[in-house]
């Protein structure tokens, strides 16, 4: 079905049957069937094809595989974001043993790399001490009361 616009602008129903009406020609004069997005309206893969496609891509780009990996060469952060994504937390807090309920990873050697050893789980408290001791080369009696005058 075609319909004419007040300007002279043939429009035409979308061919996915959703019912939308849309300009026939694009802007460089090219005819369009369908609006933006609607080709794949209605229909999918199947189970089998989409095991496939996973087992197809699976391990294509991870780590060194990955065009853009950087090794240890990264920032603070995203050295955080791997070691999350590769070094899962426990339920308790791995210098004081207390079970809160959200853990920090900290790095507790000072050295940035991807080794599990040097990284822990710890609460809020804990990796406050810890940080403080690493960055400053303090002693643990640093945290006494300083007396009020």
């Amino acid at each position: 079905m075609v319909r004419r616009n007040k300007n002279s602008v043939e429009f035409i129903y979308c061919a996915c049957g959703c019912g939308k009406t849309r300009p026939k020609y694009r802007k460089d004069g090219r005819e369009r069937h369908f609006i933006k997005g609607h080709v794949w309206k209605g229909k999918s893969f199947s189970e089998e094809h989409i095991m496939k496609l996973c087992q197809v891509r699976k391990g294509i780009q991870d780590g060194n595989r990955n065009p853009f990996w950087k090794g240890d060469n990264v920032g603070i952060s995203a050295l955080h974001n791997w070691m999350r994504l590769h070094f899962q937390p426990p339920k308790t807090c791995q210098n004081c043993n207390e079970e809160k309920p959200s853990l920090d990873l900290a790095n507790v050697t000072g050295v940035y790399n991807r080794e599990f050893k040097n990284w822990k789980y710890l609460c809020r408290k804990c990796h406050v001490y810890f940080d403080n001791i690493i960055e400053r080369n303090l002693k643990p009696y640093y945290f006494k009361k300083k007396e009020i005058r």
